[in-house]
């Protein structure tokens, strides 16, 4: 009882690490993005995930690791696997400090913030190495208040 205990007190370094993988991924699509000649909105979208895609899967950190991106529509879909055993972590308070860091950090970015303001959606899910999902964070304009 008490082993698990003190490792669902990493929970909150794991999600900084997620955190920290999500940012990396982003960035590359987002540049991706801004090349992109396409007026249509969900044709960047599918383009830059495509692209991004041919480099993955894509260690991100020690612990995160971007394994596919697609696109939905006017959304990026990102699937991070996260080098932590699902039992482990704290799940709730995971959730909680994914959905605070990527929303703050999204919405203030200069790169990414314009094309949320276009209507892109950016979904973050990250799963543990046991399958475990960890979190599901969906930033759009509402969550950015555009």
């Amino acid at each position: 009882m008490t082993e698990k205990r003190e490792s669902r007190k990493y929970a909150p370094i794991a999600a900084v690490a997620a955190t920290i993988g999500a940012i990396a991924g982003s960035f590359i699509v987002n540049k991706l993005f801004e090349d992109s000649n396409n007026p249509d909105l969900e044709v960047q979208v599918a383009e830059a995930a495509a692209e991004l895609r041919k480099q993955l899967p894509m260690k991100v950190d020690d612990q995160t690791t971007l394994q596919s991106v697609v696109s939905a529509g006017n959304s990026f879909v990102y699937h991070y696997t996260v080098s932590v055993n699902g039992s482990d972590v704290d799940l709730p308070t995971f959730s909680a400090t994914m959905q605070k860091q990527l929303t703050a950090y999204v919405c203030e970015s200069p790169t990414m913030a314009p094309s949320v303001k276009k209507g892109v959606e950016y979904i973050y899910i990250h799963m543990s190495a046991d399958a475990v999902r960890l979190s599901e964070v969906a930033i759009d304009k509402a969550d950015c208040g555009f």
